[in-house]
């Protein structure tokens, strides 16, 4: 993830923020999104139906150094 995260700021350096959705039961990519400096946003959970799927997403947030979030 984190070299996902530098890869796109690499490539768009201009990129203020890079957003991850993640259900919250998934804890392997919660550790991911924690340990690539991502920090879990206060905006609410999104339900979401896919495939006829339905689930939880949680909005995660990585601020570019500077940025206004």
């Amino acid at each position: 993830m984190a070299s996902v995260t530098s890869s796109a700021r690499t490539r768009w350096p201009r990129l203020p923020r890079v957003v991850l959705e993640i259900e919250p039961d998934n804890r392997p990519s919660v550790a991911v999104a924690r340990a690539a400096g991502f920090r879990l946003t206060d905006a609410p959970p999104e339900t979401v139906t896919d495939k006829g799927r339905t689930y939880t997403l949680l909005t995660w947030v990585r601020e570019a150094p500077g940025a206004v979030p």
